[in-house]
């Protein structure tokens, strides 16, 4: 009997590590955190954010004086998502811009959102779902975001025309995000997506992650817990939304960018997304790049890759 009692304190125990584990787990991927917001430059200090100050501040007093208003629209699930719409006057397409994972685009696209808006777009400045002024609880890796691409897009089509060209952008998680929508069947003025630094799955960054610099952690068991725990509190499986199937069957052209230096999101990754698109598509990769910031690194080539992909609208 006493073993029997012990048998049955170490299966509680072990539960009960489960469950600690999953919900840890839970809550370092998928929760939603306080996120600061990045054009007030005290804020800033002390956070990953901070070395970006001097350039969210430059483009905060460019939007400024730009024409624009915050717009909403419902995600499939009754979600309440924001974005910024930019008003180009000459414009003859609109960007929608896609944000990364815990960040914003006002760090994200600081440094492209004017150069776009000079080429003759709005601007479509999307706060991610768990994100910013966007609802949400759960951040999904592009599961239920890439959702949303299409939400945005058909808002888009039906405030400015179903013959208005629409150029959805990404970058990391925001790429991931694109990449998953280029498979679903956007409105028919989508004229070409850009991913930046993409990730393949949530399993798939989730190893990486665990994996880099020679890190020995237990991901299988890492990996279990939170998909158990994704799967009973977030509604999703880490495993059930991949580019690698979505860009299969993609109908758009397509245009993948990445460091070669990334130290966050494999460059593999985008290389193995392009192997797999059946459209048009490019490649572009940036000596010495890392994570998302080939555009700081090679404007040139970058401008001139995206100006390859604009030329099409």
């Amino acid at each position: 009997m006493t073993w029997l009692w012990i048998l049955m304190g170490l299966i509680a125990l072990l539960l009960l590590a489960f469950v600690l584990v999953g919900f840890i787990a839970l809550n370092t991927a998928s929760v939603r955190h306080k996120q600061v917001d990045a054009w007030n430059a005290k804020d800033l200090k002390g956070t990953w954010m901070e070395e970006f100050a001097d350039k969210v501040q430059e483009a905060k007093t460019w939007l400024d004086g730009q024409d624009h208003e915050e717009v909403s629209v419902t995600s499939f699930d009754g979600l309440c998502l924001k974005a910024e719409f930019v008003k180009n006057p000459a414009a003859k397409g609109t960007v929608a811009f896609f944000h990364g994972y815990r960040s914003q685009w006002k760090i994200d696209f600081a440094w492209s959102m004017q150069w776009y808006f000079e080429q003759g777009f709005n601007l479509l400045l999307c706060d991610q779902r768990a994100h910013m002024r966007s609802e949400g609880k759960y951040i999904t890796y592009g599961v239920r975001e890439h959702k949303d691409v299409s939400t945005w897009c058909q808002y888009l089509s039906n405030r400015l025309g179903k013959d208005h060209p629409l150029v959805p952008v990404g970058l990391s998680m925001g790429a991931a995000t694109v990449n998953m929508a280029a498979g679903d069947d956007l409105p028919g003025n989508v004229r070409g997506i850009i991913a930046d630094c993409g990730f393949t799955s949530p399993k798939d960054i989730f190893i990486a992650v665990e994996t880099a610099d020679g890190k020995r952690h237990p991901v299988k068991l890492l990996l279990f817990a939170l998909n158990c725990f994704t799967k009973w509190f977030a509604g999703y499986d880490v495993a059930e939304c991949s580019t690698l199937d979505t860009l299969k069957r993609t109908k758009y052209p397509m245009l993948l960018i990445h460091g070669k230096a990334d130290g966050f999101v494999p460059c593999r990754m985008s290389e193995e997304g392009y192997k797999v698109i059946p459209s048009e598509k490019e490649l572009l990769l940036v000596e010495g790049a890392d994570h998302a910031k080939s555009f700081i690194v090679d404007e040139q080539a970058y401008k001139a890759a995206v100006l390859r992909l604009l030329a099409r609208v």
